[in-house]
This record gives structure tokens, C-alpha cells and sequence, in this order.
């Protein structure tokens, strides 16, 4: 359990504090965390360390209030996912097309973040939240599957927050004719063109780097 001390520094506030200044810094505390949410790319590990941020900006007010409202987190998700998994949650079927996958995707990201900006307490950001890590780590599984055939020898991954959006990615599948393919099978390499295959390869090159820091 946090002790008090820990608690003042964690919202950091004063001990001379009053109950009414705590909840402000409470709440302070809770939009600092949402706003950075919306304002940044779904990047899995950094998103999980907000979750336990505001698992201690909770725990906090709760020592310094004696809150006891119960607070049982989600499941939280520690491993990458593996391609059934990501059809689960992603609410596909091995049939869907690559249309339908960035629909659901967009859609079920979309949900997410609407709940997480009217969310005026830790638990529901944290449900929130929990639930983009689990949309973007699918979207990544399905991109490996969808192009395990493109070699990725040689490039160099950027930086996590420099990733394929969604609207970049239907005009790659658009352009070389997969939009409508189903995502049960692997696209070929030679069938996209250069230009989108070095996109791609930056991509799945991040994804990589993303992967193999999940054990």
C-alpha cells in the first residue's frame, strides 16, 4: 500500500493540501494522461505505462481521501499477439478483407477513444486505454501475416511513433489491387510495387522492434 508521502508526491501537491485542492489534483493528474492519450500514436508499451501511472494517481487519491471505491482492473495484455487472437479482437473472420480489417480497426479505435474523452475517473481511462493497446498490437499482428513474404534484411526501423496510418495503408492495398483480397493469406511480395514495398518494409521493420520487446 502507498503511504502518504508517496501519495503527496505522486499527485504532486503539498501535505498542507486541503481535500478539495487533492481532488483537483486528482483530476489535474487524470486529464494530464487523457490528453496526452488523444494527442499521440497507439504505441502498446508506452500506452501500458500510463495505465500503471494512473494505477498509482488512484492509488494516491485514495490513500490521502480514504476512497475505498472498488477498482478492479481490465486484464491487462503481456504478450504480442499472435493472429487468431488478433482476429478476436479485431471482430474478423479468416474471410474478411482487407477492407473490412481497417474498417473494424478504425471503427473499434474510434469507440475506444470516444469513451476515454468523457472518462472523468482512472479505472474507465484505464479500460480505455487498455483497450487501444489491444487494437493497435492486433492491427500489427495482421500486418505481419498479411506481408511475412517481404524481406526486411537490411532496413533500418524507425522510430515507433513514425507508423503507417491507416489511411496510408488503404492507399497502398488500394493502388496494387488488395483492398478486397481476403486477410487469410499472405500477399505476395512481387505483386506490390516498389514504392509501396519500402513503405511497407519501414513498417514492418518497426513492427519487429515493437514485437521483440514483449517476453
Amino acid at each position: 500500500m502507498m503511504n502518504r508521502d508517496d501519495a503527496y508526491t505522486t499527485l504532486k501537491i503539498a501535505e498542507t493540501t486541503s481535500v478539495e485542492e487533492i481532488e483537483e489534483a486528482y483530476i489535474q493528474q487524470l486529464f494530464e494522461v487523457k490528453n496526452f492519450i488523444l494527442r499521440s500514436n497507439i504505441i502498446p508499451k508506452l500506452y501500458l505505462s500510463r495505465i500503471k501511472l494512473l494505477t498509482r494517481i488512484h492509488e494516491a487519491f485514495t490513500v490521502l481521501t480514504s476512497n475505498s471505491t472498488a477498482f478492479d482492473l481490465p486484464h491487462i495484455i503481456d504478450h504480442f499477439l499472435s493472429y487468431q487472437e488478433a482476429l478476436n479482437i479485431l471482430e474478423l473472420e479468416s474471410n474478411s478483407s482487407n477492407q473490412d480489417f481497417i474498417q473494424s480497426y478504425e471503427k473499434l479505435v474510434s469507440m475506444a477513444k470516444m469513451k476515454l474523452s468523457s472518462s472523468s475517473d482512472a479505472l474507465n481511462l484505464i479500460y480505455s486505454i487498455n483497450d487501444l493497446v489491444q487494437f493497435q498490437l492486433a492491427f500489427e499482428a495482421i500486418l505481419i501475416q498479411l506481408f511475412e513474404s517481404i524481406e526486411l534484411t537490411g532496413v533500418e526501423a524507425p522510430k515507433q511513433q513514425n507508423q503507417l496510418g491507416t489511411v496510408e495503408l488503404k492507399s497502398i492495398l488500394e493502388s496494387n489491387s488488395l483492398l478486397e483480397l481476403s486477410i487469410s493469406g499472405s500477399i505476395n511480395a512481387d505483386d506490390i510495387t516498389s514504392e509501396s514495398k519500402d513503405r511497407l518494409k519501414l513498417e514492418l521493420s518497426r513492427i519487429a522492434v515493437a514485437k521483440s520487446l514483449w517476453k
